[in-house]
């Protein structure tokens, strides 16, 4: 099956492995589009890149939130479809995921959902992901469950397109081996109770229950990578139907209607058989009449064997006798010439027969082979019937069991409703503390601000003193070179150079005492704090 668009002319393949909008059936087409509903509530106002994006639809998907959406597939009937179909929403162009044609750090968010399992190199796929993201950037990959895949396929085998599958272990190690954060998701198709108006705002709460099955054993995996730390949401996705009882009734009255179709093919092929069975006692019969007729054709040809020897030794006997007599013998050869003409003639209608007896016998095969080809039919038919019966057996005690779990559901419906009213009493008491705390912030804002007007009056005061302090040492160097000078000058009034020194020493003890301040100052927790705000000058490390 291929689609088409509205000339008729194909565009794509339908192979039953590439998702085509409206060539899959309703739970196959949301098994995959949930996967871009969760990626888009990630990609939002984001560059993206949808790694083997097949029809382009879930490109088209991301391409609504996203700040730039494109898609890329090695198949180029995919892309000329993609662009046909979404050209608006989103960009595409050919590519191999094994070799990711786009510059390294040019995408924030990368998907590659059920694309690995067709690789051969996939680990080139994690690689080019981890090259084309930004450092922020995240990797959404997805892939079924290796053995939770293989028991639903059952009969039907390995799927032919895939080249390796994963399971849990295996998938998570080739990622981590790339990505230092990997978080692996399940994905599953569960039964759940929705609650929903018409005009249900977008965003909503959901609560997951108790969950009990681990992720490795989910029906297919979800992988978020990212270079950097990332906790990956949670997500439920509700099918436009969402009423999954109403699905089951309306594909049990469909089973119904189909073992009805089976019972009546049954009666048919039971008529039929009758027939068929009465046709080949005919069928036997005549060939019975006919071996018959076939072994009187075989004794007549044996007959006329006989009496053609007897008439070809009589033919001999006299030819020799004609030739012995040596005298007229056109008599003997006109007699002769009719025996063999008789003898021709009887020669013809045995082969005749002989071909006629071997078209019969071949025909009788050809029916014995037809006899047994239509009972093995009517055998394997027989099977089915049975086999269906008993899947409406238990699909009936499926029902019966539902409806119990209904009952139980309704029960934990009315637990979980009082469970939100205690919670929303308890968010009302949180919300009085909040406005409390909002009102001891704005106090203390207002002590922050009061005492950072202080800290830059400290600040000014600590500025003067620099100054002087500076100015102190510029006197002290100025009286330090005129007592060196006056040293050889005046060495008689020793008496008077210490008192000097020891004036100098006292000026060095000041302007110590001063520095000292000056380095407590700038040790102030508000000095500080004033500095982290971003008020006030900054104070150099050295006076």
């Amino acid at each position: 099956m291929r689609a088409t668009d509205k000339k008729d002319k194909y565009l794509v393949e339908f192979t039953g492995e590439r998702v085509i909008p409206g060539l899959v059936e309703p739970a196959l087409w949301h098994e995959h589009i949930s996967r871009y509903m969760y990626a888009a509530g990630v990609a939002r106002g984001k560059r993206v890149l949808d790694a083997g994006c097949g029809t382009g639809y879930g490109t088209a998907c991301l391409g609504r939130l996203a700040a730039q959406a494109l898609g890329f597939d090695i198949s180029e009937d995919a892309i000329a479809f993609a662009k046909k179909h979404y050209g608006k929403q989103a960009k595409f162009r050919t590519g191999s995921a094994e070799g990711i044609p786009e510059e390294d750090g040019s995408f924030e968010v990368v998907t590659a959902f059920e694309v690995i399992e067709h690789l051969r190199n996939w680990p080139k796929l994690i690689e080019e992901a981890n090259r084309v993201l930004t450092a922020d950037g995240l990797f959404l990959v997805s892939t079924p469950n290796k053995a939770y895949y293989a028991e639903t396929r059952g009969e039907s085998g390995p799927n032919p397109f895939h080249v390796h599958e994963f399971d849990y272990d295996e998938f998570r190690a080739a990622l981590t081996a790339v990505f230092p954060r990997v978080a692996i998701l399940g994905q599953n198709r569960t039964e759940s109770f929705t609650f929903r108006a018409e005009d249900a705002p977008e965003s909503s709460w959901v609560d997951f229950g108790e969950v009990t099955e681990p992720v490795a054993q989910a029906h297919f995996y979800l992988a978020v990578c990212s270079k950097q730390a990332f906790r990956a949401p949670a997500s439920v996705y509700v099918p436009g139907t969402g009423n999954l009882l109403r699905e089951r009734e309306r594909h049990i009255a469909l089973l119904e209607q189909q073992i009805e179709e089976v019972h009546r093919d049954r009666t048919t092929l039971l008529v039929e058989h009758r027939r068929m069975e009465e046709s080949v006692r005919a069928r036997t019969e005549w060939a019975q009449q006919l071996d018959l007729e076939v072994r009187d054709a075989l004794r007549q040809r044996d007959e006329a064997l006989d009496q053609l020897h007897k008439v070809e030794r009589e033919l001999d006997a006299r030819t020799a006798w004609i030739c012995q007599l040596g005298s007229d013998s056109r008599e003997y050869a006109e007699h002769r010439d009719k025996t063999l003409a008789l003898l021709e003639q009887h020669q013809a209608t045995i082969e005749a027969r002989t071909a006629w007896a071997k078209r019969a016998e071949e025909e009788l095969a050809r029916i014995g082979e037809e006899r047994i080809t239509a009972v093995a039919l009517l055998d394997e038919r027989q099977r089915t019937i049975e086999e269906r019966t008993e899947w409406a057996k238990r699909t009936e005690e499926e029902l019966a069991r539902l409806g119990e779990e209904r009952k139980n559901m309704v029960a934990l419906l009315d637990e979980r409703q009082r469970t939100i009213e205690e919670r929303t009493a308890w968010a009302q008491r949180l919300d009085a503390e909040l406005q409390k705390l909002a009102g001891v912030l704005d106090e203390r804002e207002r002590t922050i601000i009061e005492r950072t007007d202080w800290a830059r009056e400290l600040e000014a005061g600590l500025k003067t003193r620099t100054d002087r302090a500076r100015e102190l040492e510029a006197e002290l160097k100025t009286r330090t070179d005129w007592a060196r000078g006056l040293e050889a000058e005046l060495r008689t009034q020793a008496d008077w150079a210490r008192g000097l020194e020891a004036e100098v020493a006292s000026l060095r003890k000041d302007l110590q005492g001063v520095v000292g301040r000056l380095d407590a100052a700038r040790a102030s927790r508000w000095l500080k704090l004033g500095i982290s705000l971003g008020l006030g000058p900054k104070l150099d490390a050295t006076p």
